[in-house]
């Protein structure tokens, strides 16, 4: 843009080559912590610009009285800013070039930038002031003044357009647009191409990537109530520290597709041991293998050693086995291929008074032995009134030995009316 003037009787051209730069004016503190104190932040624009004689030569070198107005238009309006420099305050052109900070002298802390600016410049020679009229056209802001604003010292930068807690983003080529006001604690996720948005995880919910690395959330599968510091799966209501909901019933027999609640495995091998509840037969453990559930595995309890109690809060034996429901204390099943089943009780006495061993076979049918709490052992009866009470036939192959040292082997047959003795 040129323009003539006259000035101390030579006729200049004035080009401008202006070069507008915002320049915020302060201490870099403020890319650190919030904690350390901000020097003000002071709004100028930095307008470069060359001024040269009808020839294209630039004018002497001196200082010029120089005056600068912003508008919100390109032509006519009202200033709503103006700064005019003169005497002290005088702008030095060397060569031509001269470069003044907008601002300095009159601040524009009062301008708002989120508008189209328009930038009008006078000169008034170098002695008295003497104007030669406002240049046009008007040279307009660039986006970086009209976009980015230093608020105060305790704020960073303040990019205007949008709301409180919102965040800019790009939503296509040259345009910057405005995402929704989170609230605290909130995390913005990516829209891709569109607006992004403001994730919200319900109370409780554990966040983890879901597909495609997607935040994701499931609070009735994956729940922590912080209150209580309980972390529940399957479950929004843990009563413990790890409370794991299942599918219900006994351990699968068969398949790959397990029961149960809670799982613990090695990758390095296919044991598993699987946790679990049935609502009709109670909890359970069962060790088996991940790819063939009709298959077991054993089930080690201290195998470097200890004691196990079962019933008891202090076991005292390798095996401490208590009960105190009266319906015996252990029992042990023989689940073989032959023809009957045979068990094994210890429990109480027929007096409910004191501990007994049975035998039994055919499943509990038949009474193979039983000791009582007196010292008595019955075969074939669970009553004995004798050390040694058999009921039914016995065989007796070999010799009747005189156990006491007395000289005398007795063997007493007693029956409804009598006993016999053979010596």
């Amino acid at each position: 843009m040129q323009k003539y003037f006259s000035l101390q009787n030579i006729i200049l051209q004035k080009t401008i080559a202006g070069i507008l730069v915002f320049s915020i004016v302060a201490s870099t503190a403020f890319l650190h912590s919030p904690t350390v104190a901000l020097s003000a932040f002071n709004k100028e624009i930095n307008y470069q610009g060359k001024l040269t004689n009808a020839l294209g030569i630039a004018v002497p070198n001196a200082s010029y009285n120089m005056q600068f107005k912003l508008y919100t238009v390109s032509t006519g309006g009202t200033a709503i800013w103006t700064e005019t420099r003169i005497d002290a305050n005088k702008v030095t052109v060397s060569n031509g070039l001269f470069s003044v900070m907008l601002g300095e002298v009159t601040s524009l802390a009062s301008i708002d930038f989120n508008q189209a600016l328009y930038l009008g410049v006078n000169i008034g020679g170098s002695g008295s002031p003497s104007w030669d009229g406002e240049m046009t056209p008007r040279k307009k802001l660039g986006a970086v003044p009209a976009a980015v604003v230093a608020e105060s010292a305790n704020s960073a930068i303040n990019i205007l357009g949008g709301t409180a807690g919102s965040i800019a983003y790009q939503s296509a080529i040259d345009t910057t647009a405005f995402s929704s006001a989170g609230t605290v604690g909130q995390a913005l996720v990516s829209g891709g191409t569109g607006s992004p948005t403001w994730f919200a995880p319900t109370a409780g919910s554990l966040v983890f990537a879901g597909a495609s690395g997607i935040l994701a959330q499931d609070n009735a599968n994956l729940f922590w109530d912080d209150a209580t510091k309980r972390l529940g799966i399957g479950t929004t209501a843990p009563q413990m520290r790890l409370e794991a909901f299942g599918t219900g019933g006994l351990p699968a027999t068969s398949g790959t597709t397990p029961t149960g609640s809670l799982r613990i495995s090695n990758p390095s091998t296919s044991r598993v041991l699987d946790f679990g509840a049935d609502s009709g037969n109670g909890t359970w453990i069962q060790a088996t293998l991940s790819g063939n559930l009709a298959s077991t595995s054993n089930l080690l309890i201290n195998p470097n050693g200890g004691q196990v109690g079962i019933g008891v809060t202090n076991a005292s034996v390798t095996l401490d086995v208590s009960s105190s429901t009266g319906t015996g204390t252990a029992k042990f099943v023989s689940t073989g291929t032959g023809p009957s089943t045979d068990v094994l009780i210890v429990d109480k006495d027929n007096l409910n008074t004191r501990a007994a061993l049975q035998i039994q076979g055919n499943a509990g049918a038949t009474e193979i032995l039983f000791a009582s709490s007196t010292g008595n052992v019955g075969i074939g009866t669970t009553a004995p009134a004798y050390p040694l009470d058999v009921l039914g036939n016995i065989g007796l192959s070999g010799n009747i030995i005189d156990a006491d040292g007395g000289g005398n082997a007795d063997l007493r047959i007693s029956g409804t009316t009598a006993s016999r003795y053979l010596n």
